[in-house]
Formats: C-alpha cells, structure tokens, sequence
C-alpha cells in the first residue's frame, strides 16, 4: 500500500504490489555413495551431503521396479531383501519442502546366499550326532 499524508489528510490511492522470491539455491546431489554391509536380506549404505532436511532413498532389483523410503541421517539399511539378488540404490536430497535434487548415480549390490550365511554363523554338535544335536546361531 502506497499513501502520503500532509496535516493528517491522505493523498493517493492504495496500491497492492508482490516482490518477486529470493532465488532459491539448488539442492545438491548426496555424494559419497557408498554400500558399507552386505547381507543375505539386507544392504546397509552411507552417503556424503551438507545438512539437508531429509533424504529420499530409492532401491530395487536391477531391471526391477523401484521401491522408495525416506531417511533422516545420511545412511539406510534395506531389509527383507532376497538372497542372492543385485539391487541398484539411489539418494536425493531434500533441502526443504519443493526443493530436492537430482537422483545420486546408482551403486548395485549383490545380496550375499543364505546357505553361506547360515554356514559361518550356525553351528550344529555334536557332530555326527546319535540322539540330539545342539544348534547355535550368532
């Protein structure tokens, strides 16, 4: 609104005007993206990037449809993933609401086979058994 006074009378008429915005700076792409445990169902992955609002993490088989999660620190574990399985991952930044980043470059993990674990991790005795066997799992 725009108004002069003189001697307590008003010249000119109300104006309604809008400024424009501040320029908003771009979000920049999490880097550093980096697959830190590798199991039979899950991966666990860390990344690089200033602080930012929240993370969006995407995932799946490769060739696969993409699931999505969020995250609020800078690393996610993916559970309940299939053994034996090469999944491609993704990170996007969220500045603030309405301003995100591009997707990060994807990095694939292969999920380890759940024979294998189970053989460095369960331990059965006596062996060879005759009337009962101790199972012990790690």
């Amino acid at each position: 609104m725009v108004q002069t006074t003189a001697n307590g009378t008003s010249y000119g008429q109300e104006k309604t005007f809008t400024t424009d915005a501040a320029p908003v700076e771009p979000c920049d792409v999490p880097t550093g993206l980096t697959v830190t445990d590798v199991q039979s169902e899950s991966i666990s992955v860390t990344w690089d990037n200033a602080a930012v609002l929240r993370w969006n993490v995407q995932y799946g088989p490769v060739g696969g449809t993409l699931a999505s999660a969020t995250a609020s620190t800078n690393s996610y574990t993916f559970t309940n993933l299939n053994p034996l399985t090469t999944y491609q991952i993704q990170v996007q930044a969220v500045c603030e609401e309405g301003n995100v980043s591009e997707w990060s470059p994807a990095v694939e993990a292969t999920t380890t086979n759940l024979n294998s674990y189970l053989e460095n991790n369960v331990t059965l005795y006596p062996n060879p058994a005759k009337e009962f066997v101790d199972v012990r799992a790690w």
